[in-house]
């Protein structure tokens, strides 16, 4: 996939094999995981939006990796983590 491995960081095989296990996961057709950030946001419940699409956000302006899609998910997903907290912070 072209990730360079790094002196402080992960092989880049890591990432290969993580994309190709997500790949089998999601062509199965019986598997019914739903992730925990989905679960909360149908539950109206707090997400772990930093600790999960945030944390990506950093490492990858840290290590000047160019992710607008991320980016733009983690843009929604504040605005989503906001609207839930309004909701909680009015009752």
């Amino acid at each position: 996939m072209g990730f360079p491995d790094s002196p402080d960081g992960l092989p880049s095989s890591t990432a290969e094999t993580v994309f190709e296990a997500l790949a089998r996961l999601n062509r199965d057709p019986d598997n019914s995981h739903v992730p925990s950030m989905l679960l909360d946001a149908r539950r109206s419940q707090p997400m772990e939006v930093e600790v999960i699409v945030g944390e990506v956000v950093r490492m990858g302006k840290k290590y000047k990796v160019d992710m607008p899609h991320i980016d733009m998910l983690y843009a929604l997903l504040l605005v989503k983590q906001n609207q839930i907290l309004g909701r909680m912070m009015a009752q």
